[in-house]
């Protein structure tokens, strides 16, 4: 639903930023990183967040789920995303 919004309204993104996404998303993704579709979902939300806000994400939420893009990569990379996704991703959590 978060990535349907932030595709209709992207400046909704500032919002979603100061309700802290990022480390929501995180949150979900420490506890059901075994589900692939989720981890798809938050991926696919992560993403179209990253795109859409001008609000920069402070660096303590990038740290947060850093490792966790990794991981996903590792265990879904060839299911979920493609390889110009995960490199967008992995670069905007730099």
């Amino acid at each position: 639903m978060i990535n349907s919004v932030l595709i209709e309204d992207p400046a909704c993104s500032s919002e979603l930023s100061n309700l802290e996404i990022v480390p929501a998303l995180s949150t979900v993704l420490t506890l059901h990183m075994d589900d692939e579709d989720l981890v798809e979902k938050v991926m696919v939300t992560l993403r179209t967040f990253l795109h859409s806000t001008s609000t920069p994400v402070p660096a303590a939420s990038l740290d947060l789920i850093r490792p966790q893009i990794v991981e996903a990569k590792e265990k879904y990379g060839q299911y979920i995303l493609d390889s110009e996704a995960w490199a967008d991703l992995q670069k905007r959590t730099a």
